[in-house]
């Protein structure tokens, strides 16, 4: 039994005078474990190492700050594209609708024109006495379209039938 309180006292004193010298500074028992470990093939594959950790921790925190940014630019790039969207959708719909404002205005316009053609017909089949008496009270816009479209004999006649100050008027807006 003496054997074994001796070696008891013998591993005792190992342990507290390397742990003393550790803790003074004189020795490493961190350092020593680390290069026995690492000197050891199978085991230094799967024990992590301050530098290999950081150098990870590191590429993870660069990869990490790239993604939220990728996140960041992918979130502006939906808000442009739903802005975008919305722009094409009432400049679709403003298109439909001066589309038809056009259709309605063109179909005014010939409604117009085929009276007007009317009224130049109606006025060419008329005597030129007649047709200027009715000339010479009628809107200055309206007979002049009339007779800028009445054949150039047929006009020529109205107008002598004229006062000459509204034939003189007449002929005046004609020709501007």
């Amino acid at each position: 039994m003496k054997k074994y309180i001796i070696l008891f006292l013998v591993v005792f004193i190992l342990v507290a005078a390397i742990y003393l010298l550790n803790m003074l500074g004189i020795i490493s028992v961190k350092g020593w474990t680390k290069s026995v470990m690492m000197s050891t093939p199978v085991v230094s594959e799967y024990i992590k190492t301050d530098d290999k950790y950081d150098k990870l921790m590191l590429e993870y925190r660069v990869l990490n700050k790239r993604y939220e940014n990728l996140q960041a630019e992918h979130k502006q790039i939906e808000e442009k594209y739903a802005n975008a969207r919305t722009e094409l959708t009432n400049q679709d719909e403003r298109i439909l609708s001066l589309t038809e404002q056009l259709k309605s205005i063109n179909a005014e316009q010939q409604t117009a024109a085929e009276k007007l053609d009317k009224l130049v017909q109606i006025y060419s089949n008329m005597e030129a006495a007649q047709a200027a008496q009715i000339f010479n009270t009628m809107n200055f816009d309206l007979a002049m379209q009339i007779l800028a479209r009445m054949p150039d004999e047929e006009a020529a006649a109205v107008l002598s039938q004229l006062p000459p100050d509204r034939a003189a008027e007449l002929s005046q807006g004609m020709n501007d």
